[in-house]
């Protein structure tokens, strides 16, 4: 258990540091408050980081750097949209 921040700045609640192998044998260190399995936690930021890629694929590939709405049908239109538009490029 470790407390995140310095001594003058300090989180009141404690977190847990889990560390697991990545895919490529990278050790990846997390700090959570989850209180669930090590494999959960190791599922969850593998997920989040294909997650990652997805949005940084369409950052430079779709030239979508920021979303013009916020609702869900406002963000999968200007999503198929772009998709649309490399479809036709390519």
């Amino acid at each position: 258990m470790a407390y995140v921040g310095t001594d003058s700045v300090k989180t009141k609640n404690r977190f847990r540091i889990v560390s697991f192998v990545d895919l490529e044998g990278n050790i990846i260190h997390v700090a959570t408050n989850l209180p669930v399995k090590l494999e959960v936690i190791a599922d969850l930021y593998r997920a989040r980081w294909q997650l990652e890629l997805f949005f940084r694929w369409i950052k430079q590939h779709l030239n979508v750097t920021r979303l013009f709405g916020t609702t869900p049908n406002a963000v999968y239109g200007q999503l198929y949209a772009v998709l649309l538009a490399y479809a036709l490029v390519q």
